[in-house]
């Protein structure tokens, strides 16, 4: 586990192993090695560790493992604070080491306020997130703020009263079409959907939708969003287009409304993905069938399955459905002629997706643990920015296109890599 920072001139990380917290040191040049600085005891074993950080300030270590939450004082070794009853998945500690703040999957927030015998608990308080709230604290300790996707709420930490929750302007949708001369973006749930020409850079369409957007596809000829309970096509311009060309839903070639979003999806985005031949719609949301499959033209659910999963795609030839977070699950779909039913079946573990992941290159780039992208033959290109750095997830291969979707970005990023 590492916590990184800057350090006059040089970059300074602490790296957490068995019974001691390392310091390091580097230059910004990707040629220096690291020197150790500093070498802090820690309390014997700490366990496996799911969570460290180290706040330099203080020589602070807050930890979650799985014997419990532990703050560690490492210039006087001192236990601050040690529970074996909260795991956490999220820390954060106020820049000035006063308050510690833990999320956890069951949506709590605990807050720890320093005191002369360590860390008391302070507040404690339930989100409307649907698990693993990520909580900031202002500098002065003052305000707390939990965000999970785009549910973003503001605490105060005198009270339990949030203020009203927001959805983040920042989480994106991004597609290239399969000949890799376009993508399609737009920001979730919002109403505008922007096709680009990926050799120009230039803007092929502009789509008004009139709809908040949870899902798109883009071809040669044509883009197709999804919505609040309906899906939408429109046939993009040939020839030579006017650049910022805009449509709305009057001009659309097709409109079907289907029902597939319960209650309480407000505080949920369902994740889609649409089938290659434009024939179904793969909707992940909430509700006891977490995967359902959509007839496109007629709006029918086809078929449903429970998964632990988030980001659905389908194979290039339509024949398999997965979905995707920490680990992958697929389907087969297989539709019976004679009774007219489609039904999934489940892929074994071992088997890998048929066309691969559109989160990872098909042609052998790869972004690297630290933050390097890398070509087929091993070169590196670029170090990524630490705002453009996001969970595997996020990012959408096409050929030598990388698409980054952070949140903390005001657009998606498209870099087109070149040895």
């Amino acid at each position: 586990m590492v916590s990184i920072w800057t350090h006059g001139g040089c970059i300074r990380f602490a790296a957490v192993g068995p019974g001691s917290i390392t310091i390091w040191e580097v230059g910004f040049t990707s040629t220096d090695a690291p020197t150790e600085v500093e070498r802090l005891p820690v309390p014997g074993d700490l366990g496996r560790l799911r969570v460290a950080l180290f706040l330099p300030a203080l020589s602070r270590l807050a930890s979650v493992s799985d014997a419990g939450t532990m703050v560690w004082d490492a210039r006087d070794s001192k236990l601050l604070l040690n529970v074996d009853d909260i795991v956490a998945n999220t820390i954060s500690f106020s820049s000035d080491g006063r308050f510690l703040a833990c999320g956890t999957n069951s949506r709590e927030v605990y807050i720890w306020k320093e005191s002369g015998a360590g860390y008391e608990l302070h507040k404690k308080f339930m989100t409307i997130t649907q698990n693993l709230p990520k909580p900031a604290i202002s500098p002065d300790g003052e305000s707390i703020v939990t965000f999970y996707f785009s549910v973003v709420q503001l605490w105060r930490t005198a009270d339990t009263t949030p203020s009203p929750s927001t959805q983040s302007d920042n989480d994106f949708i991004l597609e290239f079409s399969p000949d890799e001369t376009l993508a399609a973006a737009a920001h979730v749930n919002g109403n505008t959907a922007t096709v680009f020409d990926l050799k120009s850079g230039d803007p092929r369409l502009i789509v008004d939708a009139d709809m908040g957007i949870i899902g798109l596809r883009v071809t040669w000829d044509t883009i197709v969003v999804v919505g609040e309970g309906k899906i939408v096509t429109w046939t993009l311009p040939a020839g030579d287009c006017i650049i910022n060309a805009r449509v709305n839903i009057d001009k659309s070639v097709q409109a079907t409304t289907f029902d597939y979003l319960e209650p309480g999806y407000r505080s949920f985005v369902p994740y889609t993905s649409i089938s290659p031949g434009f024939d179904c719609v793969a909707v992940v949301g909430c509700g006891p069938d977490h995967l359902k499959i959509y007839d496109v033209s007629t709006g029918e659910r086809l078929a449903g399955t429970a998964t632990e999963g988030l980001m659905p795609w389908f194979t290039p030839d339509g024949r398999e459905v997965w979905c995707m977070d920490d680990n992958m699950e697929g389907w087969t779909i297989v539709e019976d002629g004679e009774s007219g039913v489609t039904k999934l079946e489940p892929l074994e573990p071992t088997t890998y997706p048929s066309g691969g992941v559109p989160c990872r290159s098909s042609r052998g780039y790869q972004v690297t643990d630290d933050w390097w992208v890398v070509s087929p033959s091993g070169k590196r290109l670029l170090w990524l920015p630490h705002d453009w750095r996001s969970h595997e997830t996020f990012r959408r291969w096409s050929g030598r296109f990388l698409g980054l979707l952070h949140r903390e970005l005001p657009e998606a990023v498209i870099l087109e890599l070149d040895e």
